[in-house]
């Protein structure tokens, strides 16, 4: 077996690879890791819709910002009736606002989209006619509903927000514009009772036990749609019924 002496030379060769393979890729990794990445803007995320993301306000998230008056409750588009009754083109100007009837004198922060009423929200907007065959129900405007006419359907400003309360009409109505139609059901607030209920003027079912009320008006005997038993003794579907 051949040796070969290893001289200073090859232990310095040697200890060189040694040194180079500890300092290799890995070390380079660490020591890039050690000093961060070289892009020092923070990182953020934000949310689509929200300020920073799409650039624009989701309507479901309508917050307050920062600055605005203090007129809304609920969110920054539901701003507080009473506090624009005396603008009564408010909404019509703003229609990302809603009216709100329950504020109860507590007042929030409103979104921009909301702004402080001017003077502007007083006056007719600029163009706002009568359409053919609309109701006869506004003065001054299309859009200028007459206020006793829908002072039974409380919610009718708020399903039709681009039309304004006229308090002023003293009986002289003219044609509205089609986007303040007449007043419906729709507007009264309130969900029709089913069929079988008591108040609603009808003996049916169990009720001349139940609700004597709904029953007590018929002299005689019912028919079977729960209509009064008629003088003539026969009920709309043919049917008898003892008076």
């Amino acid at each position: 077996m051949n040796t070969s002496l290893v001289g200073p030379k090859h232990l310095w060769v040697a200890l060189l690879l040694v040194v180079g393979s500890a300092c290799g890729p890995d070390a380079s990794k660490a020591e890039e890791a050690s000093q961060g990445p070289a892009d020092e803007t923070p990182m953020m995320s934000t949310e689509p819709g929200e300020a920073g993301g799409d650039g624009a306000v989701s309507a479901m998230a309508c917050n307050g910002t920062a600055g605005e008056w203090h007129g809304c409750r609920g969110t920054g588009c539901s701003v507080c009736s009473e506090l624009v009754k005396d603008f009564p083109y408010y909404f019509q100007n703003h229609p990302s606002c809603q009216r709100n009837t329950i504020c109860y004198g507590q007042y929030f922060q409103c979104n921009s989209a909301c702004p402080p009423p001017t003077e502007a929200d007083r006056t007719y907007p600029a163009a706002c006619n009568g359409t053919a065959g609309q109701w006869n129900g506004c003065r001054g405007t299309g859009c200028s509903v007459c206020e006793e006419l829908v002072k039974d359907y409380p919610c009718y400003f708020t399903n039709h927000p681009g039309c304004a309360e006229n308090p002023i009409c003293y009986g002289q109505y003219f044609q509205c514009n089609s986007k303040c139609p007449a007043p419906t059901q729709a507007d009264r607030c309130y969900t029709p009772p089913p069929p079988e209920w008591c108040g609603n003027g009808i003996c049916e079912g169990n009720e001349p036990v139940t609700c004597p009320f709904d029953c007590s008006f018929c002299s005689g005997s019912v028919c079977p749609d729960g209509s009064c038993c008629p003088s003539s003794g026969v009920c709309s579907d043919g049917s008898f019924c003892p008076l």
